[in-house]
């Protein structure tokens, strides 16, 4: 690995750090009912609790699959990356641990939407991986 690579992998291992922590805290200041007042104005307009899944799961898949680059596997043909599924399977087990948290609400749609932004994060990732590879 050259030079530029390894500092390239320990960018992106650092803003996927300081990303998971950013998340970590949203995950807890939501389930303390203490979100902070970036946060609580998209819930100020419809829909804005989904595109808050929406791009924060977004971005979760891509510093995933962008830390974790070289790593896959096929079914039926099809490469899926394994950022992508540790970040489904957090984001599905965290949104089901809603339904046993006081100030938490389980929401379908919120899952949906957070699917979506799995899916949207994991597109820019293929080229750039495919290109670091």
């Amino acid at each position: 690995m050259t030079s530029a690579a390894k500092k390239s992998n320990r960018l992106w291992a650092i803003f996927g750090i300081l990303f998971l922590a950013f998340f970590l805290y949203v995950i807890y200041a939501a389930s303390q009912g203490t979100l902070p007042f970036f946060i609580r104005r998209l819930y100020m307009f419809p829909g804005g609790d989904k595109l808050g899944h929406f791009i924060l799961l977004g971005i979760a898949s891509f510093f995933a699959n962008q830390l974790l680059h070289p790593r896959h596997f096929l079914v039926f043909g099809k490469v899926f990356f394994v950022g992508t599924l540790i970040v489904l399977l957090a984001i599905t087990g965290e949104e089901i641990s809603q339904i046993f948290i006081a100030n938490r609400t389980f929401d379908l749609i919120d899952l949906f939407c957070s699917y979506l932004g799995i899916i949207a994060g994991d597109i820019p990732a293929r080229p750039s991986r495919e290109s670091r590879q």
